[in-house]
């Protein structure tokens, strides 16, 4: 400032920097230092303020497989954030079946928190996510992973990624199981149930019916009472029986079969192998009588018709 002058003659510029990173606002103190001007006093420090124009930054999460097998399957989860903050980032991890009905399905780990310091974009750690294997057949399963942002300076919470436990277990087979192979025509009944090789995730029914073998009539069986066998998600027995009784028919023949069956109405599981259930004839085979008409002939060329009968209850008209 030149002598008898009040204002400088020149100008001192002071020029924000930009950092790329998120931040408050700053604040400088501006200041002055009289020099060779005895009796003047050095001025009042002014503040200057540079304003922050970064946003908040965004937190992505990363997992390091989006498709893992269910028999011990592993994902990493990490975190980066969209630009630097001046400030620490925790992230807390979550996890939850997008279907809540299917049981559990893996772990988390014991402190599920990502850390990502101040100035840096990237966690310095992980979140491990591990499958659950549970015996069962059933569709891929989904997880839904996200995260709870902290940051005193403000951050973007996350969006939410999804991960998919793949199923590895084949189509469970069902088969049909008789009480016995082998029944009486007069009353013998059998019982009929099913199983399953391994657990399904969803239920199973089944509606049993009796295929006669010729020369076997639908009249030879009967089935009574329930006909439908039902398997619960996730078990391998059938609950409730179907049972089948055999019709005696009073005519000699020879034993009989039917095939049993299952027709599938409920459950992705095939239909099972029919099961071949044999009928046992249990009438004595007939005897057969001879009948001389007349009884008693003349040694001069008498004459007697001899006839052979059965009788009416053995198989086939009665012959004569």
């Amino acid at each position: 400032i030149a002598a008898r002058s009040l204002a400088s003659g020149a100008t001192v510029t002071v020029t924000a920097v930009n950092n790329e990173r998120d931040a408050p606002d700053r604040t400088l103190q501006v200041t002055g230092t009289v020099t060779g001007f005895p009796g003047v006093a050095a001025p009042a420090p002014r503040t200057l303020t540079i304003l922050d124009d970064d946003a908040a930054p965004q937190v992505v999460l990363q997992l390091s497989s989006e498709r893992i097998g269910e028999n011990g399957g592993v994902s990493m989860v990490s975190a980066t954030l969209s630009g630097a903050s001046s400030a620490p980032t925790a992230v807390r991890v979550r996890a939850t079946a997008v279907d809540a009905t299917v049981g559990e399905l893996f772990t988390l780990s014991p402190n599920p928190v990502l850390s990502i310091a101040a100035g840096a974009t990237a966690s310095t750690a992980s979140v491990t996510i591990t499958a659950l294997n549970n015996q069962a057949d059933g569709p891929d399963r989904g997880v839904r992973v996200t995260g709870d942002a902290s940051n005193v300076q403000g951050v973007v919470a996350p969006a939410a990624r999804e991960l998919t436990i793949t199923d590895d277990e084949g189509e469970p087979q069902v088969t049909l199981l008789l009480s016995t192979a082998t029944v009486s025509e007069r009353g013998g009944t059998a019982t009929v149930e099913a199983q399953l090789s391994h657990p399904s995730s969803t239920h199973t029914a089944l509606t049993v019916a009796v295929v006669p073998d010729p020369p076997a009539v639908a009249g030879d069986t009967a089935l009574t009472g329930n006909v439908v066998l039902l398997i619960a998600a996730r078990a391998t027995a059938s609950t409730g029986i179907v049972t089948i009784s055999a019709q005696d028919n009073r005519v000699d023949a020879p034993d009989k079969t039917v095939q049993v069956t299952a027709a599938v109405m409920e459950g992705s599981v095939p239909a099972p192998t029919p099961q071949r259930l044999t009928i046992e004839d249990d009438d004595p085979a007939p005897e057969v009588t001879l009948t001389l008409s007349p009884a008693s002939i003349t040694e001069s060329d008498g004459a007697s018709t001899v006839t052979a009968t059965r009788p009416a209850s053995s198989q086939g008209a009665p012959s004569g």
